[in-house]
């Protein structure tokens, strides 16, 4: 019986030590969903934008609808768009 106390309890330790190293990489690793749409000026879908977040390497394409998604490290994070013939922005 008390080897079963001693087991439950080094049990419990290691759980709670795991928690605590889970808990805060879960709450600080949260990215935010990007999703959007990228046309032209007569609004036809520019196919092959570069969607990158600024100060970072993360960064997609859009597909053949202009569409793009990007998960991004802070809802403040900043988006550079890039493509051939039209200015950064």
């Amino acid at each position: 019986m008390e080897h079963e106390n001693k087991v439950l309890i080094l049990f419990m330790k290691a759980f709670i030590l795991l928690f605590s190293f889970i808990l805060p990489m879960t709450i600080l690793g949260q990215t935010k969903n990007v999703r959007g749409s990228i046309t032209d000026n007569e609004g036809q879908p520019l196919i092959g934008v570069n969607v990158l977040e600024e100060n970072t390497t993360n960064g997609t394409v859009t597909n053949v609808t202009g569409n793009y998604t990007l998960d991004v490290s802070s809802p403040q994070a900043h988006l550079i768009l890039s493509y051939i013939g039209y200015e950064t922005q």
